[in-house]
Parts: structure tokens; sequence; C-alpha cells
């Protein structure tokens, strides 16, 4: 959605550029004027344009968009995650700062990031278990037939009901190792799905 918004006012300031010059109409014997008017123009011609260049050329670096869904206590290795996920060509959700311990679910506004991600990432912690913002988010990804991934941290052995359906994978206690089981494992079922699209 972002995106959209970002590239509907990069080529929104191309127009305007363009038509600049007919809008102004500076007058003809100030010479000044006119070249104020075609310096504007040029300027935002080329700022709208690498924009939408720049754009483009990051949609197509991007492997896909996952969603974590966890508990704040688990916020550093999340973090940690999505900075790994990131430089690989990943978009994470949710943004950490709309995650404040104590919000209302429906007072956050995840409709539009569970829509845009492709795959859910569920950490399972001690603390998680009865989380009821994680239960949330998971029933929007099953209504939606989205994959998702869950990874206990920490040895959890009690797993919340509505999450014993799914193949649940325990994360290494060495946590370079516990990202790195979970990189390889989302790489996977994208590269999967990449495969599927092409038959």
């Amino acid at each position: 959605m972002r995106r959209r918004i970002t590239l509907s006012i990069a080529i929104l300031v191309v127009i305007i550029s363009v038509v600049l010059p007919f809008i102004l109409k500076p007058d003809n014997s100030n010479f000044f004027s006119w070249k104020v008017v075609i310096a504007l123009t040029l300027m935002g011609i080329i700022v709208g344009a690498l924009y939408i260049v720049l754009l483009v050329i990051s949609k197509r670096r991007q492997k896909g968009a996952v969603y974590i869904a966890y508990h704040f206590a688990d916020a550093e290795f999340v973090q940690n995650l999505k900075e790994r996920l990131n430089s690989i060509g990943y978009r994470c959700y949710p943004d950490l700062s709309a995650l404040i311990t104590g919000s209302r679910i429906k007072e956050l506004d995840l409709t539009s990031q569970i829509e845009e991600s492709e795959l859910l990432i569920v950490l399972l912690s001690n603390v998680s278990d009865e989380s009821h913002y994680i239960n949330y988010i998971v029933k929007a990804f099953k209504r939606q037939g989205k994959p998702i991934q869950i990874y206990t941290i920490d040895g959890i052995e009690d797993i919340p009901e509505y999450l014993k359906s799914y193949i649940i994978f325990p994360l290494p206690k060495d946590r370079f190792a516990a990202l790195s089981m979970i990189i390889k494992l989302v790489n996977g079922l994208f590269i999967g799905k990449q495969i599927r699209e092409k038959k």
C-alpha cells in the first residue's frame, strides 16, 4: 500500500513538473523567470523519474513479505531476525514501534500489513503461549489460506491448543543458529513458491 502511494506521488511530481511551465506562464521578456521555471521543471522530472526507477529496482530485488507474530519480550531476537531478512530481500511486518505493550489489537492498523504479507512466522516462548495478539494474527492468516511457520524459543513445551495442528520447529538455543534456521526455512518456502508459479 505504501509503495503504491509513493509511486503515485512520484508520478504526480513528474506530471506537475511537465505542466508547470504552462501553469506559471512566465513573462517572455523576463529571462530569469523562464530559467527558474525550466530549472524547477527539469528538477521535478529528474527526481520523480529517478524515484520511480528506484522503486521498480527495489521491487525486483524483494523476495517477498513476511509477518512476524511474537511477544514483546522477544523483541530483541525479532529485531535481529528482521535485519537478517531485510538484508536478503524480504520485507518484514509489523513495525516494531507499532507493538507497544498494552496496546489493544483492534487499535493497531494491522490489516494492510497482513494483506501484503505472504508468510506468517510465529515465535513462541514461555511468555507468549497465551498471547491474544498471536492468536488473532494466526486466525487472520488462516482465513486467507496463507502459509504459517511456527518456531519455539527456549524449549517451550506448552503449545497453545490453536497451534497444535501445525508443524512446530524448535529453535536451537544458539541465537545465530536459530536465525540461520529460520532464514533457511523461509528461503525454502519462497523458492518452492517461485517454482510452482513457473510451472
